[in-house]
């Protein structure tokens, strides 16, 4: 692993989804690991329009994907970022393509 790769710290699958997590000190969300992927359903951050979402997604380690991505401006970000929609047979995740 690349020591400039970040991941998040994992809410427990089955216990009750804990929304508020600390995923960094200036974002909280959920994360859960599955099949060797890390899925990040929800990000949000602390102190809205400072770029903490943008600097975290930079962060993240090529395990880390993000699912079923409702937001235009969240889509935005990640696609300038390099990442890439793909499909994984349930549902459309992004995931890195520069990694």
């Amino acid at each position: 692993m690349n020591a400039l790769y970040f991941e998040p710290p994992l809410s427990e699958i089955g216990s009750p989804c804990d929304f508020d997590s600390e995923l960094t000190s200036k974002i909280h969300g959920y994360a859960v690991e599955q099949d060797g992927l890390i899925y990040i359903p929800l990000i949000a951050s602390l102190d809205e329009g400072k770029g903490n979402v943008g600097r975290f997604l930079d962060s993240l380690s090529p395990r880390c994907v993000i699912p079923n991505v409702t937001s235009g401006r969240l889509r935005g970000m990640l696609i300038r970022r390099g990442w890439t929609p793909y499909h994984d047979g349930q549902c459309e995740i992004f995931r890195r393509t520069d990694p």
